[in-house]
């Protein structure tokens, strides 16, 4: 009986180590899923960082800001006044061309400040999304340590008596108690 107890005792530790191993394992599989996740994100925001991505972002941008600014620029002013100095004709002639490179100046004012603005709306965007992509990544290293932190516990419940152990133990018992009886027995 003693032998026996001893062989389910070492079942019992085979087992456990089994167990502890698999917890492992699967902690293992955990992190390496989560590296992945995190690596995919990092990915993610590195495309959106891109130069190629980022000129048709400031493209749009600068569209739609010069889209906005259109408005203030008004192509069609003419001048019909008299002046002192000449007749009506020469004076909105020269008007005009005032006028025209007001309008020009105007345009490519415009154009400027769209882009400018255009940038600051990209820079804009670019911060929202690297905290986006920060937050992702920090809540997935949240989740690898919060799994990373249990399995002691995990390899601890693992190692706890599986049945085999108790089994062993009674066995052990019963071969002292019985190896007990025989010799006194045999003293008798």
């Amino acid at each position: 009986m003693t032998v026996a107890g001893a062989a389910a005792k070492a079942r019992g530790n085979q087992i456990a180590k089994g167990k502890m191993g698999a917890a492992t394992a699967a902690e293992r599989e955990r992190q390496a899923r989560l590296q992945e996740e995190s690596q995919a994100e990092f990915n993610r925001s590195m495309r959106s960082a891109s130069p190629a991505e980022q000129a048709k972002m400031l493209a749009q941008a600068n569209a739609k800001r010069f889209e906005s600014m259109r408005g203030a620029m008004n192509t069609d002013q003419i001048a019909n006044f008299r002046n002192a100095n000449g007749t009506a004709e020469n004076v909105a002639a020269a008007n005009k061309v005032r006028i025209g490179d007001a309008n020009s100046l105007a345009i490519n004012n415009a154009k400027n400040d769209a882009l400018l603005a255009a940038y600051g709306d990209v820079q804009q965007g670019n911060n929202r999304a690297n905290a986006r992509y920060g937050e992702n990544i920090s809540r997935i290293g949240g989740f690898a340590q919060g799994s990373a932190g249990v399995l002691d516990s995990e390899i601890s419940a693992a190692g706890r008596p599986n049945g085999w152990g108790d089994v062993g133990d009674l066995l052990g018992a019963g071969g002292t108690i019985f190896a007990g009886k025989a010799g006194a027995k045999a003293k008798a």
